[in-house]
């Protein structure tokens, strides 16, 4: 009942040493935790901070590792479709453009894509490093993940730009 845990959270409280607990009652444990152990992927995870700060970063842990896996897949998707344009024999030179147009274009193109898998590595290797309860541990730098995230957004606008160079690359070399 409500009065059995507002005294038990007042005795926790007031104690001076170490108290393991177990709950389900996410009002109880946001009252009381100043450490978070949890059971994830077969460990356990030390979190060195109160219940709710554990729930926002697992959620910002979350979404970083969906991110980090779509970039991955889009990544693998537009391999494969680089590949296999590559694979296709060229427009004759009566699409438009030389030949030699055409070899630079391509050149500029996977010097494109190269830079793309650049970025994409560089920002999941972030969202990584911004999973990692270490990073936030006691005694661990404090200014490093907020270095990361500001890492992490100012490549966002230069993915950007590089996939618009690559789109338009594209359209060129089909003769669009």
């Amino acid at each position: 009942d409500l009065e059995s845990r507002e005294v038990l959270e007042e005795a926790i409280a007031g104690h001076e040493g170490t108290v393991i607990l177990i709950s389900h009652d996410r009002a109880f444990l946001s009252g009381t935790a100043t450490r978070i152990w949890s059971w994830a992927d077969g460990r356990f995870e030390d979190y060195p901070g109160g219940f709710d700060d554990w729930q926002e970063w697992t959620e910002r842990r979350r979404a970083g590792t969906a991110a980090a896996t779509q970039a991955a897949t889009q990544a693998a998707t537009r391999a494969a479709e680089a590949k296999a344009a590559a694979s296709q024999p060229a427009k004759p030179a009566s699409a438009g453009i030389s030949k030699n147009e055409q070899r630079r274009r391509e050149a500029e193109m996977q010097r494109v894509e190269a830079r793309i898998q650049e970025i994409e590595a560089r920002v999941a290797e972030i969202e990584a490093a911004l999973g990692d309860p270490t990073l936030y541990a006691a005694g661990s730098d404090p200014t490093r993940p907020k270095a990361l995230a500001a890492e992490r957004d100012t490549l966002a606008p230069e993915l950007a730009e590089a996939y618009a160079a690559w789109e338009r690359l594209g359209d060129e070399l089909a003769g669009v």
